[in-house]
């Protein structure tokens, strides 16, 4: 999120700006209009703008700037900022609290006693982000320190700074505003001269920045009067970003073209690679022109946009068979192939880009993850994937008990397995071998489930039971097997399978998928599939996993009665020369009808490095349309 907060131009005080000359009020309001433009251009698509309650409701400047453009509003790129449960409970707090307010300021009875303007204001419906209940009083906190070193600074005694902050610490919470605080002070006998030395409403303000830029959300630079401190490290440096927009050329369109225009270009697809470069630059603080280079580089980005307008939004972003509200979402991942935190950071940002904005998904149900978290056993590429695994969670409010993880033949350490080898006295230590996972454990595992992995084989299984709908998704280590001889000797162990004890209990209303790594033909296969005719009679119908590197589907077929699907979701991670020429990156988002007893899997994919994930239209046979999805009956055993 962004929070776009203009401290001395988010005109708290419409008193203020009433005394301005209407020339002055309307460059203000171009100002602003033009500092929103300009993030939400260079902002990635499933990015939001945050603005204050007040910024929002309390100036009729901003009211006439979300006119103008509340095609941003409708399509979800900006956003209020309030905790209140619902709007109605909003409007009551607010009135009251300004009520209160008026009562014992005068600045805020003459500034926000203009009826039709707060009515009129409060007639703009705009969708919530809900407030942490901290903010308040960290911002209380983070004020009174701020106040206790400016006096300090300002040479100002303690006694008298005590004062003022037994006086601050009096205010309700219902009345914490700036001119409340310094009309208190005032009447309170604290001194014009020191309340200016203490900077009393930059310092509030400031406050209120601190605690945001605490809870993740970043605060344009140069787009607020403070010191130069509050948004320094974010990358929307609105004054740097208006200087590579006008080194480009492309200023004047920005400033000038409707709010739909604005968003039928960044919403195309060549666009998006363009803004990537900018965005990659700014966040590496790199100088204009070397930003500016880059694009150029790429593209004319001037006659981009203009073959963009006059081709009414040709190539935009491809949009799948629409998902439905109703289904379950199940995000299943493969081969990742983590490494470094750069690349780690770039695939979880198309991914939130591609599931939030594209599929219009905030929130997944469960995530399997089938194997080669890793490229390599090692420390720092585990805890990159731990990184990854960790940030997905959170962004789409997982429950740590819907993820199921398994290891792939890139997670089994085979330098482990060569020490459980003695070739002087050609003798085999089992224990020793078993070793092939620790590191897995022990910097991936572990660390996000807060539980070990098993380094027995029989034990090596995982579940999600999800009761209230049914669900019941079982993980194998199809990779127990491999180690430094035996690279490819892949396979279910046997004893797992009949200490999946837990499957036994569930009635035949049970959604029973299963994952492992390895698929069960072709490259890479496993030999020995007995195992499957003992998983089809305990009434698994699918299968998730990976290892090919390319999206495949197939039927194991026990009899009429018993059958698995077999799902293949691709390579999340992995390089080019790892997955073949012409085989992009893939995943599948499932959604699961417990009603229907239906999946319907959508395939994504993206074929460049800094390319955007797209549908994935390779289904169905030679008379038909290629589709990017394909859907599985349960109850029978045709996909």
């Amino acid at each position: 999120m962004i929070l776009y907060y203009g401290v001395d131009r988010e005109i708290l005080n419409a008193r203020g700006t009433f005394e301005l000359s209407n020339s002055s009020i309307e460059k203000i309001e171009q100002e602003i209009e033009s500092e929103l433009r300009y993030i939400i251009f260079i902002m990635p698509l499933e990015e939001r703008i945050i603005i204050s309650p007040t910024f929002l409701f309390e100036s009729e400047m901003c009211r006439k700037i979300i006119g103008r453009n509340r095609e941003f509003v409708d399509n979800g790129y900006l956003l209020q900022y309030m905790k209140e449960s619902s709007n109605r409970d909003f409007w009551e707090k607010k009135a009251e609290r300004y009520k209160k307010a008026m009562e014992i300021c005068l600045d805020y009875k003459e500034a926000y006693d203009n009826i039709s303007i707060y009515k009129e204001v409060n007639k703009i419906w705009m969708p919530k982000v809900e407030k942490k209940e901290s903010v308040g009083i960290d911002s209380r906190l983070i004020f009174c320190k701020s106040i206790q070193k400016t006096g300090k600074k300002e040479g100002i005694p303690d006694s008298i700074i005590e004062r003022i902050l037994k006086i601050i610490n009096d205010i309700s919470d219902d009345v914490f505003l700036w001119e409340v605080v310094q009309n208190a002070l005032i009447v309170r006998g604290i001194t014009s001269s020191i309340i200016r030395k203490l900077s009393i409403r930059q310092e509030m303000n400031n406050s209120y920045l601190n605690v945001f830029g605490n809870h993740s959300v970043q605060i344009p630079y140069n787009s607020i009067i403070s010191d130069g401190i509050i948004g320094y490290d974010s990358i929307y440096d609105i004054w740097k970003i208006k200087c590579i927009l006008h080194t480009l050329g492309i200023l004047f369109y920005v400033n000038l073209m409707s709010a739909g225009e604005l968003i039928k270009i960044r919403n195309n697809i060549d666009m998006q690679e363009v803004l990537q470069i900018i965005r990659e630059g700014l966040s590496q603080k790199k100088a204009v022109e070397t930003i500016c280079k880059s694009v150029q580089e790429k593209t004319d980005i001037k006659l981009l946009i203009q073959k963009i307008l006059k081709n009414g939004g040709e190539n935009e972003m491809i949009i799948c068979e629409k998902i439905q509200e109703s289904t379950l979402k199940l995000l299943h991942l493969s081969d990742l192939h983590m490494i470094d935190q750069k690349s780690m950071e770039r695939s979880l940002f198309f991914l939130r880009l591609d599931l939030k904005k594209q599929l219009k998904i905030h929130k997944l149900d469960y995530l399997v993850i089938s194997g080669d978290v890793s490229d390599r056993p090692i420390a720092g590429y585990y805890e990159t994937a731990l990184l990854f695994c960790q940030k997905l969670i959170n962004e789409f409010e997982l429950d740590i008990k819907k993820v199921i993880i398994v290891p792939g033949n890139h997670d089994c350490d085979r330098e482990a397995s060569k020490k459980a080898y003695d070739s002087s006295t050609n003798t085999f230590c089992e224990d020793i071998r078993k070793m092939r996972y620790q590191a897995y454990n022990d910097y991936f595992y572990k660390p996000l489930f807060s539980k070990d992995y098993s380094l027995e084989y029989e034990h090596q299984i995982d579940h999600i039971k999800d009761d209230e709908h049914k669900i019941f998704i079982t993980g194998f280590n199809s990779s127990f097997q491999i180690d430094h001889i035996e690279t490819k000797k892949s396979g279910i162990c046997m004893e797992a399978i009949q200490n999946d004890t837990d499957v036994f209990d569930l009635d035949n209303d049970y959604i029973k998928l299963v994952t492992w790594h390895h698929p069960i033909s072709g490259f890479g296969s496993i030999e020995d599939k007995t195992f499957l005719e003992s998983l089809a009679i305990l009434g698994y119908k699918v299968c998730l996993h990976g290892h090919i590197h390319e999206a495949v589907k197939e039927n194991y077929l026990y009899d009429d009665n018993y059958n698995i699907k077999m799902i293949g979701a691709g390579t999340f991670g992995a390089l080019q020369k790892e997955r073949g020429d012409g085989i992009p990156l893939q995943y599948n988002l499932i959604e699961i009808d417990s009603e229907k007893k239906q999946l319907i899997v959508h395939t994504r994919k993206r074929e460049k490095e800094n390319g955007i994930w797209m549908a994935d239209a390779r289904w169905g046979d030679k008379v038909q349309v290629p589709k990017s999805y394909y859907t599985i009956n349960l109850n029978t055993y045709e996909m």
